[in-house]
């Protein structure tokens, strides 16, 4: 009776500790996806230069930069290399991983002509 008693408890325990751990993935995924944000905004910032590519811009002498401030409002290309904050979360790359798979998955379905409407409309309902 009591092997019954302590295995309902444990199980209970079970229960909960998963429930959190699924809570701490959508809060740590939650945190991801701003900082994400967050890096994308400031390395698209036409500041003249970040941390991350180098402040060179700011202490060269520009001159289309006094000529109208048109070098400034340029938006600076960037790659996923430059990410080092988002990139250095392996739980991020994951998911980033899983959502490209994703895309790359219904490009495929809705290039395929034999796809049908109704295939198409179950693999977005998941």
């Amino acid at each position: 009776m009591t092997d019954i008693r302590e295995y309902e408890a444990l199980k209970k325990q079970l229960q909960q500790a998963i429930l959190k751990k699924k809570t701490l993935d959508k809060q740590l995924t939650n945190i991801e996806e701003e900082i994400y944000a967050r890096e994308t905004t400031y390395l698209s910032e036409p500041s003249g230069g970040n941390i991350v590519r180098g402040l060179e811009a700011l202490t060269k002498g520009n001159p289309s930069s006094s000529a109208g401030g048109s070098a400034l409002k340029k938006r600076p290309l960037f790659t996923d290399d430059d990410r080092i904050f988002s990139l250095s979360s392996h739980t991020f790359v994951r998911h980033l991983q899983k959502s490209n798979e994703r895309e790359e998955e219904e490009e495929s379905a809705e290039s395929t002509p034999a796809t049908t409407a109704a295939q198409r409309k179950r693999k977005r309902a998941d």
